[in-house]
């Protein structure tokens, strides 16, 4: 849908790339340049945002808080870890996330990116289209944990390198599994993990969820498919110290034997903007 962007907006910007003593010297003198590079990519983006006419105001990745839902739009400059952070914190302001590196960054939540960004600032607050994407709640024995899911949820071990044991159920199947974990993600989270994992794509439009269980020692039935996050998909913890990792794990929760965990769809969608 048409969507004009109105005067405050918060830039938001990977600040992981900085000086850098390790290494032999071609390394850190590489690592120099491109700390370099986002510095003056990032004053690039604000300068065209004030010139059009924008109130900007810089945040830093690491500094995200709620306070961030209250501008009128927001920029995130960075890759997926930048796009997913300010997710976390957006509520319902819509976001545009712009590829600081599309050249060297997959950056698949990224709607655009620094070169397109800069050959369109000139009228960037005439139109931009704006999408809904469908996001996901999980909760433990009935209660929601975390904030709402972008990206996906993967349910492990805390060591990796350990079998998870659970019960997993859907559709009125059930099932006792033992494999490496299993992926739960959005439509668009279905983009990643959970298509390298040889789980099912979802359309990003769409309001469907998928799961991929992840290397499982012996025959199943129940091993991928997608889902109405309306539908019964749950997770039911059979062993010790397993936890639950959100959206890459920006956070993370922990769970007990006898933990049962279940999935629906959040009240809020991320509001996705497009120029």
């Amino acid at each position: 849908m048409p969507f004009c962007l109105e005067k405050r907006v918060a830039l938001v910007f990977a600040d992981r790339v900085r000086s850098c003593n390790a290494g032999d010297a071609s390394h850190r003198v590489a690592h120099e340049n491109r700390r370099m590079a986002a510095t003056a990519r990032l004053d690039d983006v604000c300068r065209h945002l004030s010139e059009a006419g924008f109130d900007v105001t810089k945040i830093a990745r690491a500094a995200l808080s709620d306070d961030i839902a209250t501008f009128d739009w927001i920029v995130a400059l960075g890759g997926d870890g930048t796009q997913l952070d300010t997710a976390r914190f957006a509520g319902t302001t819509p976001v545009l996330g712009l590829k600081m590196f599309p050249e060297s960054s997959r950056g698949f939540l990224c709607t655009s990116d620094y070169d397109v960004f800069l050959a369109q600032s000139h009228n960037i607050g005439d139109s931009c289209r704006i999408d809904s994407r469908m996001r996901l709640c999980c909760s433990v024995n009935g209660t929601q944990v975390g904030r709402s899911i972008l990206n996906d949820v993967l349910f492990s071990q805390e060591n990796p390198a350990r079998a998870s044991r659970y019960i997993l159920s859907f559709r009125g199947a059930r099932e006792f599994q033992c494999s490496s974990g299993v992926w739960v993600s959005t439509a668009i989270g279905s983009h990643g993990a959970v298509r390298s994992a040889g789980g099912p794509t979802i359309d990003c439009s769409d309001r469907m969820a998928a799961y991929c269980v992840r290397e499982i020692a012996h025959e199943g039935a129940l091993r991928q498919g997608t889902f109405d996050p309306h539908e019964d998909l749950s997770i039911v913890v059979e062993g010790r110290q397993h936890k639950l990792f959100f959206d890459g794990g920006l956070w993370e929760c922990s769970l007990a034997p006898g933990d049962v965990v279940t999935f629906s769809e959040s009240a809020d969608d991320y509001r996705q903007i497009t120029i």
